[in-house]
């Protein structure tokens, strides 16, 4: 049997990926910057101490549970789908 190649953007991240990933609360108040006032994902409001994931390369937040799930059978951002 001929194996089926998975595309690489189904593929779930790797832990060691996750780890790299920057942490940071919630807040309202970010330096000039536009904030995203919600989860992309579960699309509930950002609460002050919520803990999001943001992404490197396109900055795009979610919440650490949301994303968490979501890099379970995907490695792209859900907003962009720029590879992680």
């Amino acid at each position: 049997m001929v194996p089926i190649p998975v595309a690489p953007e189904l593929r779930p991240v790797s832990r060691d990926r996750l780890a790299s990933l920057r942490v940071r609360e919630f807040s309202t108040h970010r330096d000039g910057e536009q904030i995203t006032t919600e989860c992309g994902i579960c699309l509930e409001e950002y609460r002050a101490g919520d803990q999001l994931w943001e992404l490197p390369a396109c900055r795009h937040d979610f919440h650490v549970a949301c994303l968490g799930e979501w890099f379970r059978s995907q490695s792209t951002c859900p907003y962009c789908r720029q590879t992680v």
